[in-house]
């Protein structure tokens, strides 16, 4: 039955940000997270961090619609962002997982500037892991195996300038995807 459960309130708190609610949703993720810790390994505090943010445009959105409780709500959220870094992983474990990082120097001399790398090299790899595979794919190609847009139009088969076009919009694609990663949730 809709409207069954008390929850709107929360769902309200949360979005104007207020502090128990937030620590509401937030003991509700962390519950929800916690069968996955072992398979997720490091990547668990991204999937949490997907999660939150993946609640909060959805219940910004009103795609809650309270025919379940929230906490069912958000741990099916938790559950299918798992899953999809689960499905993700093992998609580009093909030896060359690390490719897309080729780019970043090999050594490095400090402690810092290797914390650094691991911390980039995170961030990447969730940007990545958001492209659409189209992209992926063009990325691949042109970064990875050096070809020119008119080689990867002639693998492809469509025109260099539509491969152009496409790797841009990728790129900025991409850089949206980073910038909107590195922005702070206030609410928490």
């Amino acid at each position: 039955m809709a409207g069954s459960y008390p929850d709107s309130g929360i769902v309200d708190g949360f979005i104007r940000g207020e502090p128990e609610a937030v620590r509401r949703t937030t003991i509700y993720i962390e519950r929800a997270l916690s069968p996955w810790r072992d398979r997720l390994g490091y990547q668990a505090d991204d999937v949490r961090s997907d999660a939150s943010e993946e609640l909060r445009v959805a219940l910004c959105r009103e795609q809650f619609r309270n025919d379940a409780s929230l906490r069912t709500y958000i741990a099916r959220i938790v559950s299918h962002t798992a899953i999809d870094y689960l499905r993700y992983n093992r998609r580009f474990v093909d030896g060359d997982g690390d490719a897309v990082f080729e780019l970043l120097p090999a050594k490095l001399p400090n402690p810092e500037q290797a914390l650094e790398r691991k911390q980039l090299h995170r961030l990447l790899w969730r940007v990545v892991r958001r492209l659409p595979a189209e992209c992926i794919k063009l990325l691949r190609m042109h970064y990875r195996d050096g070809l020119t847009c008119g080689e990867i139009g002639q693998v492809i088969q469509k025109k260099e300038d539509r491969v152009r076009r496409r790797l841009w919009e990728c790129r900025e694609e991409a850089k949206s995807i980073r910038e909107k990663l590195l922005i702070p949730d206030k609410r928490l």
